[in-house]
């Protein structure tokens, strides 16, 4: 009988037990420079969400699996949120948001023998545009319909896209986009360039599942470590480790 009551007590502990005692499993897919698989350097978001999870006593562990199944994840509880998201309302209802700590600005990459210039939607009408497949785009992007949108599970796949001419544009963060071009493409200048229009200007944030125990306890200390980080100037610092520039740190707390 004792025995059982142990056994009882050992399995409702870990049942209920909490971040800080077990660590935190988020997700994200390959999104370098600011999530970067398999490699020395894991990324500026990676740095930054693991270095406030230290300060405030909380280990992590990363998952890099494709953006579907990491926002799948989420939703199930499988895993304890996301490395970063984009904010949406459809988002909201099953993880919870921090502070934003990046910004994202969306550009439309293309071939400059395909279009002079770009600068507004009017000049890209009935164009084929790649897209990431279950990214939160906005209604600029996903509320007008004459062009075509072509999802994708890679960036990589896109660019496979292009090159082949099977779509127009490209429609991704242009510090993702640069990075991917040189370190795949050398020279890519040459041929291709980023439209003036920014399609989407958003905040990448710590979204933990709604799933995991204390996740708005969680989610406030992570913030109020990220404003610590702000006003003394690391968050900055760790911008330019990476070489991101800091006007890209977003002003205030509110996601975009």
């Amino acid at each position: 009988m004792f025995l059982r009551s142990f056994i009882f007590l050992i399995c409702f502990t870990t049942a209920y037990a909490t971040a800080s005692e077990f660590g935190l499993e988020l997700a994200h897919d390959p999104y370098p420079p600011y999530v970067i698989e398999g490699a020395d350097n894991q990324g500026l978001v990676c740095d930054i969400v693991q270095g406030i999870f230290a300060d405030i006593g909380i280990p992590v562990q990363f998952h890099i699996i494709p953006w579907t199944r990491a926002l799948e994840f989420a939703r199930q509880g499988k895993y304890d949120g996301l490395i970063s998201a984009w904010h949406s309302a459809e988002r909201a209802q099953f993880v919870h948001f921090s502070y934003p700590y990046i910004t994202n600005r969306v550009r439309l990459l293309y071939k400059k023998d395909k279009y002079s210039r770009v600068v507004n939607l009017k000049d890209i009408t009935l164009s084929r545009i790649g897209t990431m497949r279950n990214y939160a785009y906005g209604p600029l992007l996903e509320s007008v319909s004459n062009y075509y949108l072509i999802p994708a599970e890679k960036f990589e796949s896109n660019i496979k896209l292009i090159s082949n001419d099977r779509v127009d544009l490209v429609a991704e963060d242009e510090a993702v986009a640069t990075y991917y071009l040189n370190q795949k493409m050398p020279g890519w200048q040459k041929n291709y360039r980023f439209s003036e229009l920014i399609i989407v200007e958003k905040t990448m944030q710590l979204a933990l599942s709604q799933k995991l125990k204390d996740h708005k306890e969680i989610t406030e200390r992570f913030n109020q470590q990220l404003l610590i980080w702000k006003k003394s100037g690391k968050l900055k610092a760790l911008y330019e480790e990476h070489k991101i520039p800091a006007s890209l740190i977003p002003e205030g707390i509110i996601p975009k």
